[in-house]
């Protein structure tokens, strides 16, 4: 008998009419559904399974975001052009820290909040300017202090970052490749250099 191929049941469509939307995470305290429409500098949250949808603007585009621990009114955002807290429902931004690698051209991309409480985001070239460099893309970490600091570059456009279960393995596409690639992840110091991962065509 032949094997038949996995099938997906549809749940449910949202008639949201993103122009880029991307970065979807789950809020279990809150049971809702967040994500970013970049281009639309807009953020949206789903209740589930009551499909309450509430939309927020922001001061910039919005790039990724993540949870923070013992709050639901606040989140560490990674917008355009740098590394803030966000109030969706107040507006309010306390910036962290802005890159000056960000400037001319550049912006942080996707990101999340690793197993070691580090939030991470990517960066990539949007408009390309004579002196741009792929040394100067790539994985941003942010930790507890506030500080940002470029931990692995030579990245075209970093997407899908993620975690194996037990937090040792790092999982993160660059989209224009066609690549996703895999390597160690070391709690106290990041990611391991990409040139010792592995591309999972």
């Amino acid at each position: 008998m032949s094997e038949q191929p996995a099938t997906a049941e549809i749940v449910a469509t949202i008639p949201v009419a993103n122009t880029l939307g991307e970065g979807a995470l789950w809020n279990d305290e809150t049971q809702t559904v967040w994500w970013v429409d970049i281009q639309e500098s807009k953020l949206h949250a789903l209740t589930w399974p009551g499909r309450e949808l509430t939309v927020y603007n922001t001061p910039e585009r919005l790039c990724s975001f993540g949870f923070l621990e013992g709050t639901n009114d606040w989140i560490v955002a990674a917008f355009e052009s740098g590394f803030a807290l966000f109030n969706p429902s107040s507006g309010e931004v306390d910036w962290i820290a802005k890159p000056a690698e960000l400037k001319s051209g550049r912006r942080l991309n996707d990101g999340r909040v690793g197993p070691d409480g580090r939030f991470w985001a990517g960066s990539m070239i949007e408009r390309p300017e004579p002196g741009h460099s792929l040394e100067d893309t790539g994985f941003y970490s942010l930790n507890a202090e506030g500080v940002a600091q470029l931990r692995q570059g030579s990245l075209q456009i970093s997407n899908g970052l993620c975690w194996s279960p037990d937090g040792r393995t790092v999982y993160f596409a660059d989209s224009p490749c066609g690549k996703i690639f895999s390597g160690g992840y070391d709690p106290k110091n990041g990611f391991v250099d990409v040139r010792d991962f592995a591309a999972i065509e």
